[in-house]
This record gives structure tokens, C-alpha cells and sequence, in this order.
């Protein structure tokens, strides 16, 4: 039976226990905007209290293309036996516009553990990174349920590489050409109405692996 473990790993890492299964929130989330649609990616956009980021958008909204980031903080010393990436789509339909008929663009996860990954979202954060696949295709989607993509290939990568944090950039896989954009619940939507939608990094560790 695996031990199951719901943790923010913000100021240190934690071992692991073999075959545990650990939950991980986000140290951070936010979005990487190109708000003329050139190419560019110019400005940030994370949570304050000032100015509350409840959505990560992913797609074009308007003439601005939107690429939604989390990073989270690795366990020490752990052998992954398999990692999955779960969030959870907002509204109606899941994406913007809001309108019955709609999808949000194909989308790519890509997953960074470099230097870029830092447990802060900055304009670095743009273009790092493998290629993990499709997480989101470009039909209607099913919002009874959460979006869950597996990273394990890039986990063992990352942890073999002695990475201490790691990010997972999503982005329209054609952006210019996007009619909408998908509507993810930020972990600070998580925290003020639903728990259960919060943006997770589950891990679980290998039997007898390193602990």
C-alpha cells in the first residue's frame, strides 16, 4: 500500500519514502504573454493581492497568445517509479470565449528543470525545455473530470540530473492561428473555492528505490 503525502515543497527539499505517493502544489504559477501576437514574449503576469490571478490561459485571447507556466520543487533522493501533472479546466465550456461550440487550441506541455527553473516565473521560463506532448487537443473538453498528463520520463530526467525544481510551460502548439483560449484554475483559484482543483505534481516513488 502506497503512503500518500500532500506537501508544498517551497523552502526545502523532503525525502521520500519508497513507494510513497506524494502530492505537490505549486511554488508558483503564472503566465508568459506576447500581447501583440509578434513572437515575443515581453511581459509576466503571477498572483498578487493587488491584482489576483485566478485563471492560467493558455492560447490567443484577442491579439494576445498566452502560455500558462507552474514550477514545483523537487523531493530529495527520490527514485520515480511515475509522475503525473494534473489541472483543472474553468467554466463552461473551459476556455475563452466562454461560448458553447468552442475548444481551445492544441496544446503542448513542454518541461524544463534547468536553470530556468527556479520556483519563480520570469521571461526565461519561455522557450526552455523537451517537449512532453499534447495535453490538451483541439476539441470540446470533458470538465467533469481534470486534465492529467504523464511526466515521468521527464521526472527521472530531471532527477537524475540533480535538478532541485521543476516547470511545465503549456502552449498552444499553433498560436497565431488559435480561436480561443483554455481556462486552467490557478493554485490561487484552488485556495479560494476549490481545494480540489489545485494544480498537481504527483509523485511516486519506485519500492526499494533511494530514500
Amino acid at each position: 500500500m502506497k503512503k500518500l503525502f500532500f506537501l508544498t515543497l517551497a523552502c526545502g527539499g523532503a525525502m521520500l519514502l519508497n513507494g510513497a505517493e506524494l502530492k505537490l502544489q505549486s511554488a508558483a504559477d503564472g503566465m508568459l504573454i506576447d500581447r501583440n501576437g509578434d513572437g515575443v514574449v515581453e511581459s509576466v503576469l503571477t498572483h498578487t493581492q493587488e491584482k489576483p490571478v485566478l485563471e492560467l490561459l493558455t492560447g490567443k485571447l484577442g491579439n494576445g497568445i498566452h502560455r500558462s507556466v507552474l514550477e514545483y520543487k523537487l523531493p530529495e533522493k527520490s527514485a520515480v517509479a511515475k509522475a503525473t501533472l494534473t489541472v483543472t479546466l474553468n467554466g463552461r465550456t473551459g476556455c475563452h470565449p466562454d461560448t458553447p461550440g468552442i475548444a481551445g487550441p492544441e496544446t503542448v506541455l513542454w518541461v524544463y528543470w534547468g536553470t530556468e527553473a527556479d520556483g519563480k516565473i520570469g521571461l526565461a521560463d519561455d522557450g526552455a525545455g523537451e517537449k512532453a506532448g499534447v495535453i490538451l487537443p483541439n476539441r470540446a473538453a470533458d470538465l467533469s473530470r481534470p486534465v492529467v498528463v504523464d511526466v515521468t520520463e521527464q521526472l527521472k530526467k530531471a532527477v537524475a540530473a540533480g535538478a532541485g525544481w521543476i516547470g511545465f510551460r503549456l502552449e498552444a502548439a499553433d498560436e497565431k492561428n488559435a480561436a480561443a483560449a483554455w481556462r486552467i484554475r490557478s493554485s490561487e483559484f484552488a485556495r479560494r473555492y476549490a481545494a480540489s482543483s489545485l494544480p498537481v505534481l504527483t509523485i511516486v516513488t519506485e519500492q526499494g528505490g533511494r530514500g
